[in-house]
């Protein structure tokens, strides 16, 4: 409701049993708030900078102070208040890209993920405790310092420029290049919402088109691939490979996942072979982790260790420093593999070590009758819209696949043969231990 307040308006007011507000037509933000119980309140109604909405600024009862007396001391706090959002806007906010980078950084390392911040000024000290997207978000800064430079105005950066960096970016990884864009991007939102820039000039780059054209490990060869694994100098990175295989879960994720359950982390539940992650959106709201149950194999392939060791230092994939590997260390383990399939140039190309997914994919998809959704389920995706993006052309080369057996089997040879055949399921490796359960 919005009135020209005056005294006499103000004293004739009722109650109505809930909370209302009475605006000024001729006073902005000045307001009377009338309680469920019908105390009256003169108030300021402000949005300080930062915030999603209006904050109540209580001047005083209405049976206290006359209506022209509060109006007057609202004119007042709104010059204050003004006044402090000037200042915020030019003096105390970053001017720099070094000094919006760092603040927002900081603000996500305390707040929303609760680890120790590390700023670029101590290079030597690791941030390998931090959660993965803190770390990618850590690097794609370092590159735009080293582009712009760490005393470049910030309030100078235009889409123009941002796109100059993309396109060099580009040169040296088309996807790293579009990343960097989007992990910049809430360090300028953060700029727009203190009213230091216009616009979020990330909003206006063009982005690469990305290429989904990833394959998966050809199945006919798994075995022969894991084989080669199994034979690597390190053993836990090897494990890791494996494991990631026969879960379809990221690498990253893989990485990171812990033997005791410290109350808010990723941890394996050996004695009932589960995976219990807590990274993902929804466990905020419902406190219920994702659950990913393990096969056999998953579970051999996790390093055997003591439970002093394993206290010492709880990563499932561990290091002699008490952390767990990196991913470049993963990445050594199944490049090593791959390179000693001798893959044609052009398909090795597609095989990355993130691929580890697709081959699950592979894998589950060529063995089971299994439909999109529950694909999609078991590789932790909300939706089919990345299982069709990603791996629908594997249904294709099934159909392909059958098609050519139906051909040669009628003496029919013109159909061409596939890059991957339906795998028995004898091929994939298997531990010594389960085949002898088996015989046994």
């Amino acid at each position: 409701m919005t009135e020209k307040l005056t005294q006499t308006l103000v004293e004739r007011l009722k109650k109505t049993g809930k909370q209302y507000y009475v605006r000024s037509s001729d006073r902005t933000g000045f307001a009377v708030r009338i309680s469920p119980a019908g105390r009256k309140t003169y108030t300021l109604r402000y949005r300080h900078p930062g915030a999603k909405g209006e904050k109540d600024h209580d001047i005083g009862l209405t049976s206290e102070m006359s209506c022209d007396a509060a109006m007057r001391k609202a004119r007042e706090m709104r010059v204050e208040f003004d006044k402090a959002k000037e200042k915020v806007t030019t003096e105390d906010a970053p001017q720099t890209l070094f000094s919006v980078f760092e603040q927002h950084l900081q603000k996500q390392c305390q707040g929303k993920y609760k680890v120790e911040y590390i700023p670029h000024t101590e290079p030597h000290r690791r941030t390998r405790e931090w959660p993965h997207h803190l770390q990618a978000k850590h690097r794609a800064y370092l590159r735009a310092y080293e582009y712009f430079g760490r005393d470049f105005d910030a309030r100078k950066v235009t889409s123009l420029l941002l796109e100059e960096y993309h396109s060099k970016r580009s040169q040296v990884a088309l996807v790293g290049a579009n990343q960097d864009i989007l992990l910049m991007s809430p360090a300028f939102a953060y700029l727009v919402k203190h009213r230091i820039i216009a616009d979020n000039p990330c909003k206006y780059v063009e982005r690469n088109e990305e290429d989904p054209d990833k394959r998966h490990i050809p199945l006919d060869r798994l075995d022969e691939f894991i084989g080669y694994l199994d034979e690597y100098a390190n053993i836990v990175a090897a494990s890791a490979v494996k494991f990631c295989i026969y879960t379809g879960i990221r690498k990253m994720r893989a990485l990171e996942l812990k033997l005791i359950d410290e109350g808010d982390n990723n941890f394996i539940d050996i004695q009932n072979r589960i995976v219990n992650m807590r990274d993902h959106k929804s466990y905020r709201t419902t406190k219920q982790p994702e659950r990913i149950y393990l096969s056999n194999l998953a579970a051999e392939t996790i390093p055997k260790r003591s439970d002093a060791h394993i206290k010492k230092n709880p990563h499932a994939f561990y290091t002699r420093d008490g952390t767990h590997i990196s991913e470049k260390t993963f990445d050594n383990a199944f490049n090593y593999a791959k390179k000693k399939l001798k893959l044609p140039a052009a398909l090795a190309k597609k095989i990355t070590p993130y691929c580890t997914r697709h081959t699950f994919a592979a894998v589950t998809k060529s063995r089971t009758k299994v439909d999109n959704m529950t694909l999609a389920k078991l590789m932790s995706h909300s939706d089919t819209q990345m299982v069709e993006k990603h791996y629908l052309k594997l249904e294709e080369e099934m159909e392909q696949e059958k098609r050519r057996v139906i051909a040669l089997a009628f003496g029919e040879q013109t159909l061409p043969s596939v890059e991957i055949p339906f795998p028995k399921m004898a091929s994939i490796h298997q531990p010594d231990s389960l085949k002898s359960e088996k015989t046994e």
